[in-house]
């Protein structure tokens, strides 16, 4: 299989695809290009070609992806469908490999999704139907699908019902707190993509599995009190209860989400959140290191 030299990137101005065009920068051997909607408001790095496109439109599609080798997606979810147009555009003009905007657990492990959730990847689920079809149709058409769990350090960061408020030094722990997660560094997602390309015959038709770090609640909470040097206060919150009262927002008509998300990662004995152990990732092969989770922790919180 050929180098690939010429990536095309959509979604490149969410929260994730402003990182995955940053580790593609970094590679000056990666000429990337950004491929947003005709109509788009959105910002981008300066150094950066763009390219507009009506993704309705197959034909306007195949003029912005002539020549290049490949496609990366980090489309939100409200752009998911988008990407059967794409890929559909991205065969007929010879690209040779699409990531698709996965990044979430592994489909090995859909059946211990709770059904809510299960009901969100419905989308998802068809795009990769689609695109594995079209691989199987179209020799020198291959895609690649990476599985990640948790944006460690972005949710701690950003995202509360985690369970960590840095700024208050409030921790929310759910049922023991012990159930292991894994998760990844969200610049280390950047890499994995990069290794992908840096990789094409070995990562080719393969849903990956990378991950930074394994460890639980306890474990954050612990190292957080350490390098804070205080005792955060603490709030114990039951699954059971959290995902009864999400069902019933569910059915009342919205703010589910996150009850129901944060049973599915932390329930004791769910066994949900591990993507993969240290000796079955792939982060070898696409150059994603672990850390140690002190190290990450002191990051985030010298960060403020």
């Amino acid at each position: 299989m050929s180098e690939i030299t010429k990536v095309t990137i959509i979604g490149a101005s969410g929260h994730l695809g402003q990182y995955i065009v940053k580790a593609l920068l970094s590679y000056p051997k990666l000429a990337t290009q950004i491929l947003t909607h005709t109509d788009s408001n959105s910002t981008f790095p300066a150094n950066v070609p763009i390219i507009r496109a009506d993704f309705s439109s197959i034909d306007s599609l195949k003029s912005a992806l002539r020549g290049q080798d490949a496609i990366i997606s980090a489309v939100g979810i409200r752009g998911v469908s988008d990407q059967i147009n794409v890929i559909d555009a991205a065969v007929a003009v010879g690209v040779r490999r699409f990531i698709p905007s996965e990044f979430g657990n592994h489909p090995a492990s859909d059946d211990k999704r709770l059904p809510e959730m299960r009901a969100t990847q419905t989308e998802k689920i068809k795009v990769m139907n689609h695109l594995k079809k079209k691989a199987e149709e179209n020799e020198g058409f291959s895609w690649t699908a990476i599985a990640v769990g948790n944006f460690f350090d972005w949710s701690i960061k950003r995202f509360p019902a985690f369970g960590f408020n840095l700024a208050s030094k409030e921790a929310r722990i759910y049922d023991s707190g012990s159930e292991p997660i894994t998760g990844v560094l969200i610049d280390s997602i950047g890499q994995a993509v990069v290794g992908t390309f840096l990789n094409p015959r070995a990562t080719a038709n393969k849903f990956l599995r990378i991950r930074s770090l394994q460890t639980t609640q306890n474990e954050i909470l612990a190292t957080l009190e350490k390098i804070t040097e205080c005792k955060w206060t603490v709030e114990r919150v039951s699954t059971e209860e959290l995902y009864q009262a999400g069902k019933e927002k569910k059915e009342k008509g919205g703010g589910w989400i996150l009850d129901i998300l944060c049973t599915q990662i932390f329930a004791d004995g769910g066994g949900r959140s591990v993507v993969a152990t240290r000796e079955d990732s792939d982060n070898g092969l696409v150059g994603v290191e672990e850390v140690e989770l002190e190290d990450v922790i002191r990051g985030i919180v010298a960060e403020g």
